[in-house]
C-alpha cells in the first residue's frame, strides 16, 4: 500500500472513531496514536485554459451548465441541485447550497458575471419544474455527470481530469494570471474556514464580485462573432 492510500485510509479510520467518541460509543479515538506517513503532494493535474476553451465549443447544449460550474467557481453537486429559486436576476446573485458535514446545508451567495447572467435568462421559462440543470428522463438533480464530461472531453481532444479540476483551474486563472488576492480566492471558492456563514451571506465584498466579472469563458468573443454571422 503506498503512502498516499494508507493516510486516506487513516484519515477515514480517524472520522469513524471520531464518530464514535463523539456519541459516547467508545473511550477514545484510537487512531490518534497513529502517524501519518509523511508523502510528497503529487501537484494536481487541472485543465489549462486552452482545454477549458475546447470543452465550452463541444459542449454543445450542455454549455450553459459548465459555464455555471466554471464563472461560479461552483461544486458539481451544488450546480447539480441549483434551483431557480436560487438565482436573483434583479440583484445578480446566485446562492449556492452546500452540505455539511453534519448532514445540513450551508448557503453561500455568489454574485452572477454578465456572461452568466445572460445565459441563465436566456434558459428561464425553457426549463420546466424547480431545477435549473435536471436530468430530462426524470426531471430530478442528476446524480452522476461523469459519462457526460468523459464524452465531451472525447469530442474536444482534451484529456479527463474530472469535474473537481474545473474549480482548480479557475483558483489557478484567478490567481496566476488576474493576480486576485487568496482571501478572495477562498472566498470565491465557498471554503467553510474563511468566515461564518451567516457574515459571508450579509456582504459579498467588491473583491469577490470583481473576481466574478474576471471570470467570462473565452468562448463568449466567439459566439458573439457567430452571432453576427448569422445575422
Amino acid at each position: 500500500m503506498s503512502k498516499q492510500y494508507y493516510n486516506s485510509h487513516r484519515k477515514d479510520l480517524c472520522a469513524l472513531f471520531h464518530w464514535a467518541w463523539k456519541r459516547r460509543l467508545i473511550p477514545e479515538n484510537p487512531c490518534l496514536y497513529i502517524d501519518k506517513l509523511y508523502s510528497e503532494r503529487k501537484r494536481k493535474e487541472i485543465y489549462t485554459q486552452e482545454d477549458m476553451i475546447k470543452i465550452f465549443m463541444a459542449a454543445g447544449e450542455l454549455r450553459p451548465f459548465f459555464l455555471a460550474l466554471f464563472s461560479l467557481a461552483a461544486r458539481i453537486n451544488e450546480i447539480n441541485r441549483l434551483k431557480w429559486e436560487d438565482v436573483n436576476f434583479e440583484k445578480r446573485e446566485v446562492t449556492l447550497w452546500t452540505r455539511k458535514g453534519n448532514g445540513g446545508w450551508r448557503p453561500q451567495v455568489k454574485p452572477l458575471n454578465d456572461e452568466l447572467h445572460d445565459e441563465l435568462k436566456l434558459l428561464y421559462g425553457k426549463t420546466s419544474g424547480q431545477w435549473i440543470f435536471p436530468n430530462p428522463e426524470t426531471g430530478e438533480p442528476y446524480i452522476d455527470r461523469r459519462k457526460q464530461l468523459k464524452r465531451i472531453c472525447r469530442t474536444a481532444e482534451v484529456p479527463y481530469l474530472g469535474f473537481h479540476a474545473i474549480r482548480h483551474h479557475v483558483a489557478s486563472l484567478l490567481a496566476e494570471t488576474h493576480k486576485v488576492s487568496l482571501p478572495t480566492i477562498q472566498k470565491m471558492l465557498g471554503h467553510a474556514h474563511l468566515t461564518t456563514t451567516e457574515r459571508y451571506v450579509q456582504s459579498l465584498g467588491n473583491g469577490v464580485r470583481k473576481a466574478a466579472d474576471l471570470l467570462i469563458s473565452s468562448t463568449q468573443h466567439q459566439h458573439t462573432k457567430e452571432n453576427e454571422v448569422e445575422k
